[in-house]
């Protein structure tokens, strides 16, 4: 009886039926929940606060467990994580019905958008956003300030604004991050048209500080506000998503 409801609940992909899925972006710093403002420590025991987190989440592709790929239009495919605003941190398409094994999404906006007309870059894409370069036209992926009192400078402060799609400077300086994800282990999601699924990940800030390369506040450069010298941060960031589970 057991085996019949398991095959009963196998739905196949069908692309004209969709249905709702969330993915939900849950920022955390180590083991604790981020607090935009309050005081963190890093694995050198210094303090340090997140006063800003922004980042670009694009070009999403899920593959369902038959293997099968199905890849979100494009255009409604651009997303602006602000941890200042929950409403942001969910995002929300629509894909066919079908029980989804793999998540993948670049962090960061491709190349194609960013020399895209400006007329033709709206809503979250629009340069007036912030999340903008203008004196070198392309996109900021990723925006994380906060201050540290082990930083030397007047004002404590650091500012990663990671970007860089491997154009219009040399050497090129490509920043783009495709991140994918194995949803089995936290329970891979069942979307259907009947209700909405939901895909939560975790998001460990201080992996974008720690990692193959490491920041000390005291001696690292920790003011970052162009492609060059931020690869080795863009490095970090691909690493700090896990799946935590789906329901």
């Amino acid at each position: 009886m057991g085996l019949h409801a398991c095959k009963k609940d196998k739905v196949e992909i069908d692309n004209t039926v969709k249905a709702p899925l969330e993915i939900e972006f849950d920022h955390i710093v180590g083991g604790k929940k981020l607090v935009l403002g309050a005081t963190n420590y890093n694995s050198l025991n210094q303090e340090f606060t997140v006063d800003m987190l922004k980042y670009y989440v694009s070009n999403i592709k899920l593959k369902n467990t038959n293997g099968e790929e199905y890849v979100v239009p494009q255009n409604d495919s651009y997303f602006l994580i602000d941890a200042s605003t929950k409403e942001s941190t969910l995002v929300h398409i629509e894909i066919p019905e079908g029980d989804y094994s793999q998540l993948s999404f670049v962090l960061g906006v491709d190349s194609l958008r960013n020399t895209k007309p400006i007329d033709e870059r709206t809503g979250v894409l629009d340069p007036a956003v912030g999340m903008y370069w203008t004196w070198f036209p392309s996109y900021i992926f990723f925006k994380m300030e906060g201050s540290s009192t082990s930083i030397p400078s007047a004002d404590h402060k650091y500012r990663l604004h990671i970007g860089g799609f491997g154009a219009n400077e040399k050497p090129a300086d490509n920043n783009i991050k495709t991140i994918t994800l194995d949803l089995t282990h936290g329970g891979a999601p069942k979307v259907r048209s009947d209700r909405k699924a939901n895909v939560h990940l975790k998001v460990d800030l201080l992996k974008v500080l720690e990692g193959n390369y490491n920041i000390n506040f005291a001696t690292s450069e920790v003011n970052i506000m162009a492609p060059a010298g931020g690869t080795a941060i863009a490095n970090n960031y691909a690493k700090m998503f896990a799946h935590d589970h789906s329901h």
